[in-house]
């Protein structure tokens, strides 16, 4: 598998993010991926760092697409169904400071549904 960075999403103004579409299973899960790349880009880090549910929450106030998204009536993220699928730890104790960090089940979701595309000859993005 190949490893995976947050600089391999492109993030842009619509939550749709092409990079996750078909990953997870449900778009409500996607959006929670999208939340935690973004957050990430906001910050420029350039390797996974663990992030709460509060530090989610914050980036709707402080960063213009993360607001953008929120705007979207469509835009329904559960970041409680993220954890109980396995993608993230942590999220279920009940304390929204409590930071998780993406498990493997996600790096292989993401990175199975790429390498389909490939296959295909599609684009990740």
């Amino acid at each position: 598998m190949t490893t995976i960075r947050p600089s391999d999403f492109i993030i842009s103004d619509n939550p749709i993010t092409q990079a996750l579409i078909g990953t997870l299973g449900r778009a409500e899960l996607e959006f929670c991926a999208a939340l935690i790349i973004r957050w990430h880009h906001a910050r420029g880090a350039q390797d996974w760092e663990a992030v709460s549910r509060e530090d989610i929450a914050k980036l709707f106030g402080s960063d213009p697409i993360a607001g953008a998204w929120a705007r979207c009536p469509f835009f329904r993220p559960d970041p409680f169904a993220f954890a109980r699928g396995g993608f993230i730890t942590e999220w279920l104790d009940g304390d929204a400071s409590s930071k998780g960090e993406l498990t493997p089940k996600f790096f292989e979701a993401v990175s199975r549904e790429w390498e389909r595309r490939e296959r295909l000859g599609l684009a990740r993005q």
